[in-house]
């Protein structure tokens, strides 16, 4: 049996080169969808793969200055621009 998610509340400390946020939980990295850096986020961690938790974000209760309304309606679903709410 699968243990249900774990939501967490994380603080972003910086973007990977795929355009996630990074943070760290229990001493381990976790990638972040749709998080920028300096953002404090309350996240669903959804799997581990090759030793990191991918996680998304649920709620941003601080957001970034430089966060933006995505120009794109697909955005994040289809995964083609990874930075279009950073402005």
């Amino acid at each position: 049996m699968r243990k249900p998610p774990t939501d967490v509340l994380l603080d972003v400390a910086s973007l990977d080169h795929d355009g996630h946020g990074v943070a760290q939980y229990n001493n381990r990295s976790v990638k972040v969808k749709a998080a920028l850096p300096g953002e404090a986020v309350t996240a669903r961690i959804l799997r581990k793969r090759r030793g990191q938790l991918l996680s998304e974000a649920l709620e941003i209760s601080s957001p970034n200055a430089s966060r933006r309304r995505p120009p794109c309606v697909h955005f994040p679903r289809c995964g083609g621009c990874a930075l279009q709410h950073m402005g």
